[in-house]
């Protein structure tokens, strides 16, 4: 069943944006385009929620944080893990 970003919306508790965002983050799956409008298929929205509690529950998975890492300085050498516990 094709269903509206409004009940994707309403289904996560965010915004369309954040819907959006979720895409373009690999989180929720791309929309299906019909006549121009964004449709998503239940079952895959149902599904990505249902990998995100599978993250959220799994203690090994990494929490993936949104922005820029951190810079190095310039001319100033790499510590290897060894060197930075000293």
């Amino acid at each position: 069943m094709l269903i509206k970003i409004e009940k994707v919306m309403e289904m996560l508790g965010v915004k369309k944006t954040a819907i959006y965002r979720m895409v373009s983050d690999g989180v929720l799956p791309a929309p299906i385009k019909v006549g121009g409008a964004s449709r998503w298929l239940l079952e895959e929205v149902e599904e990505s929620i249902e990998a995100m509690i599978q993250r959220r529950n799994n203690p090994e998975s990494k929490i993936r944080r949104r922005g820029r890492p951190p810079c190095l300085k310039l001319n100033q050498p790499i510590k290897t893990a060894g060197e930075r516990n000293e």
